[in-house]
């Protein structure tokens, strides 16, 4: 995919070191200060605050993390997305922040399946799961297990079918690393996604950017206003993509506070 290889030469370039999660690791990173912790007080929203000088530099990690992710949601909504780093907007020096608020509940109340018996509610939390190959330079595959959730009222007004018992299995895709390196990557990740976030949710982005040639008036790219994608990790989320109806999405993910 194009957004792999665009961040793959941009971080041979760089030179930067890449963090990684051994596959045999039990320990998680330490969350990053902008991300969120879930608390019992569910119904009271909690802001964040995202601000363009807390820039860091892309790396492979993210690359692998935004491709898995637009092939899952490009399953889901049968539409293409494009995701765009920052970089790629080729953002002017002027600061900007974003203020997002984080979605009240992202984990599943059931650990059984749906129409299973239980009463069903617009705000239950419903669980996707993929499985996702991808090869490296030399053609070997190595799977990855991507769980996207999202509350059963963001799946009806999207059309997606109700999630599988067993998990939905996606064509490889094809990346320019070494087996050594996905190997070495973490082997599963949780997500969130919603479109709870303000229409004009990247509007400062838009009036940073320079290159205006990426952005389009196409129609039928509604679903991408407000959405917002966070990871989740343990009792945290993380904000990673921000949709924008005349772009796609923007990964933010390598943005701290």
């Amino acid at each position: 995919m194009i957004f792999i290889q665009a961040l793959e030469k941009m971080h041979a370039k760089a030179n930067d070191k890449v963090k990684i999660l051994s596959r045999s690791s039990l320990h998680l990173q330490k969350a990053d200060t902008d991300s969120v912790f879930l608390s019992d007080a569910a119904n009271h929203a909690i802001e964040i605050d995202i601000k363009s000088d807390t820039y860091t530099k892309l790396n492979a990690n993210m690359s692998i993390e935004a491709s898995l992710l637009q092939t899952a949601i490009q399953f889901l909504n049968k539409k293409m997305l494009p995701i765009h780093s920052l970089d790629e907007l080729n953002l002017s020096q002027n600061k900007w922040h974003l203020a997002l608020q984080q979605p009240p509940n992202t984990a599943p109340r059931h650990n059984t399946y749906y129409g299973l018996g239980n009463k069903q509610s617009p705000t239950d939390i419903i669980n996707y799961r993929f499985i996702m190959p991808v090869t490296s330079t030399v053609g070997k595959h190595f799977e990855f297990l991507l769980q996207l959730r999202a509350a059963r009222f963001t799946q009806i007004a999207n059309h997606w079918p109700l999630p599988n018992i067993e998990p939905i299995r996606l064509e490889a895709i094809s990346s320019p690393y070494s087996g050594h390196f996905l190997e070495s990557l973490e082997p599963s990740s949780t997500y969130f996604f919603d479109q709870d976030g303000d229409e004009n949710q990247t509007r400062p982005i838009l009036a940073a950017m320079q290159n205006k040639k990426l952005l389009n008036s196409a129609t039928g790219n509604g679903y991408l206003s407000g959405l917002r994608v966070w990871r989740s990790d343990e009792e945290t989320l993380k904000i990673v993509l921000l949709g924008e109806p005349s772009l796609g999405a923007i990964y933010v993910a390598n943005l701290r506070t």
